[in-house]
């Protein structure tokens, strides 16, 4: 049985072909100290023992036309895969967005689709209102049957910080990365 798994990403993440990363997976542990700032900051400090814990991912594939990344790492535990979702996004289509906001972990956040595919900085995107800071980028957003729909990319802020909208590659095009990965 291999095991080796592969994680889609921005490439603004991992931005470099050549950079060694740390994978997470949901067996993480997490080891150090936490320090409560008041009722909704905390901070965690990781001690040594936590980033030996991590496993070593590796850059299998940097797009040249989108703001993607694939990554592999191998893990011996059974993670979940997840399916793409095969019909087509609608505005109003509800979501979940997974990430890591500002540090924290897994954290979930649920909007609805805003928009349909548009140009934003040169990627092709659709415009979802699940809350989202910076941290976000690379990770998944789902539909209400647990299937990708999408990858964070950036988020828009108004001046004072606070969120506006966020912007995903669609899983349609998210496939075809995967398609021309797999005949290089």
């Amino acid at each position: 049985m291999d095991n080796t798994y592969y994680v889609i990403t921005a490439r603004h993440v991992v931005a470099q072909e050549n950079s060694n990363f740390k994978i997470f997976t949901i067996d993480t542990r997490f080891s150090g100290q936490t320090i409560i700032a008041d009722d909704n900051v905390k901070f965690e400090i990781p001690d040594e023992n936590y980033y030996d814990s991590l496993l070593d991912g590796k850059i299998e594939y940097i797009s040249k036309t989108d703001d993607l990344a694939i990554l592999s790492f191998k893990y011996d535990g059974d993670l979940t895969v997840l399916d793409f979702e095969n019909n087509k996004l609608s505005k109003n289509d509800k979501i979940m967005v997974i990430g890591h906001p500002e540090g924290n972990r897994y954290k979930i956040t649920y909007g609805f689709i805003n928009l349909e595919l548009k140009k934003v900085r040169g990627d092709k995107v659709i415009k979802h209102n699940a809350y989202m800071k910076q941290g976000n980028s690379g990770g998944v957003v789902l539909t209400e049957n647990m299937k990708i729909a999408g990858i964070n990319i950036s988020g828009t802020f108004t001046l004072l910080g606070h969120f506006r909208s966020g912007y995903m590659i669609p899983y349609d095009i998210v496939e075809e990365n995967i398609k021309e990965w797999r005949n290089m």
